[in-house]
């Protein structure tokens, strides 16, 4: 899944530029939803077979919940200026551990 952060946040100008237009999302699946051979589902299932994601949660869940930490961190980036690696370590940590205090 790291791997995955990394390399969405290096193209995060790009997904932020293809996610903006409704037309690329509706041409990923019926209704929106995702194909289904979709390697980012099946990485959160592997995960979730793993015990690594929880399996209460549905994949196209923790996929939107992952789209969404990518886009925020990239928008931080843009802002405030966090390096690349910083962005990766915060939607790896969130995502793993949500917002919870430890």
């Amino acid at each position: 899944m790291r791997r995955l952060v990394a390399a969405m946040v290096a193209v995060g100008d790009r997904l932020v530029f293809l996610f903006g237009d409704p037309r690329v999302l509706a041409e990923h699946g019926p209704d929106g939803g995702t194909p289904p051979d979709d390697p980012v589902i099946a990485l959160i299932e592997r995960g979730q077979a793993e015990g690594v994601f929880d399996p209460r949660l549905t994949p196209q869940w923790i996929q939107r919940v992952l789209w969404a930490l990518v886009y925020t961190g990239h928008t931080e980036g843009e802002l405030s200026g966090v390096p690349r690696h910083g962005i990766v370590d915060t939607v790896v940590e969130t995502l793993h551990n949500g917002i919870a205090r430890s």
